[in-house]
C-alpha cells in the first residue's frame, strides 16, 4: 500500500525534480539571480551527498580492510568524487530519459532468452525444471 506511492513520488519524480533544479540553477547563473547564499546552499547539499559516500568508503574499509595501501585509497575518493560530478548527472540524464519513454509507451526493446549453449543443462539433469527427474 505505501510502496507505490513512495515510488511515484520519490524514485520516479526524482530525476525530473532534480533536473528542473539544476537547469534553473544554470539559468540563474547565467542571468546573475543567484545569491552567494543560493550557491552555498547548493554546494553544501552536493558537500553532504559526497559526505556520506565517504563515509560509506571509511566504514567499508574498516569493516572489511579492502583498500590495502594509500594509492589505493586516493583513487577510491577519486572515484567518489567522480560520481558525484560526472556519473550523478549522467543517472539523471537516463533516469530523465526513461521517464519520456514510459511516457510516450515506447517499448525500449524485447528481450530473448538465449540460454547459456547446448551442453549448459542437459534435460535430465536440470535442477530449474522441478517435474523433470534429478541427477543422482
Amino acid at each position: 500500500m505505501l510502496s507505490l506511492p513512495y515510488f511515484v513520488i520519490v524514485e520516479a519524480l526524482a530525476p525530473l525534480v532534480e533536473a528542473i533544479g539544476i537547469l534553473l540553477l544554470i539559468a540563474g547563473l547565467a542571468l546573475g539571480q543567484v545569491s552567494l547564499g543560493h550557491l552555498l546552499f547548493v554546494g553544501s547539499a552536493y558537500a553532504l551527498g559526497l559526505l556520506v559516500s565517504m563515509m560509506v568508503l571509511l566504514l567499508d574499509d574498516a569493516a572489511f580492510g579492502m583498500l590495502t595501501d594509500a594509492r589505493m585509497r586516493v583513487r577510491m575518493v577519486l572515484i567518489v568524487a567522480v560520481e558525484h560530478l560526472i556519473f550523478r548527472p549522467l543517472t539523471i540524464f537516463w533516469r530523465l530519459e526513461g521517464l519520456v519513454f514510459y511516457a510516450q509507451a515506447r517499448a525500449t526493446g524485447v528481450q530473448v532468452r538465449r540460454g547459456f549453449g547446448t551442453n549448459c543443462c542437459q534435460p535430465r539433469h536440470c535442477p530449474a525444471r522441478p517435474g523433470l527427474p534429478k541427477a543422482r
